[in-house]
C-alpha cells in the first residue's frame, strides 16, 4: 500500500472562532462567579469587591481577590498590570480548592482571554524571572488554562 492508496477521512467541522471566543467567555464568567459566589454576581458586586492593587489606570486589569496575597504574589500582580495593558484580569485569593495555593495568597489567574500571544508573551517574560517573584511553577496551554495563565509563587 502507498500513501496515495490510503483513504481520505473528512474530519467533521470544529467549533467556529465565535463558538470558542463565547465558550472561553462562559469560562472566565463561572471563575468570576467562583471567586465571589453566584448570588454576588446576580446581585451586582459589590463596593470594594474588586480591589484595584498599586497605582493602576482605569485601563489596568482590576485584581479580583488582592486582599491577602502574600508580598511576592502582590508584587507579581502589580508588575502585570503595569506592563501588560491587555490582561482582562488577575485573580488572587478565594476559597480554597484541593491545591490551596489560591486561598494561601500564593497564587495569581492572570486572565488573557482569545489573546494566545499575549498570554505567551507573559509566561516567558515571567519565566525570566522567577528569582525576581519567587514563582514555583505556571500552569499555560494545558487543561482549562487557555484562557488565563496560572502563577503560583513563594510566599
Amino acid at each position: 500500500m502507498t500513501y496515495d492508496d490510503l483513504p481520505i477521512i473528512q474530519l467533521p467541522p470544529g467549533p467556529s472562532d465565535a463558538e470558542l471566543e463565547a465558550e472561553r467567555d462562559a469560562k472566565h464568567e463561572a471563575e468570576v462567579a467562583r471567586w465571589f459566589g453566584v448570588d454576588k454576581l446576580a446581585a451586582g458586586l459589590t463596593a470594594g469587591a474588586v480591589a484595584f492593587v498599586g497605582a493602576q489606570t482605569a485601563d489596568a486589569a482590576p485584581i479580583v481577590g488582592a486582599q491577602g496575597l502574600t508580598p511576592n504574589a502582590r508584587a507579581l500582580a502589580d508588575y502585570i498590570t503595569a506592563t501588560y495593558p491587555g490582561v482582562q484580569s488577575i485573580g488572587g485569593v478565594r476559597a480554597c480548592d484541593s491545591v490551596g495555593d489560591h486561598c494561601r495568597g500564593v497564587a495569581l489567574d492572570v486572565m488573557i482571554g482569545n489573546d494566545m500571544a499575549l498570554g505567551d508573551r507573559i509566561c516567558a517574560d515571567i519565566h525570566t524571572q522567577t528569582a525576581r517573584f519567587g514563582v514555583r511553577y505556571t500552569m499555560w496551554r494545558v487543561v482549562s488554562h487557555f484562557d488565563h495563565i496560572h502563577i503560583t509563587v513563594e510566599g
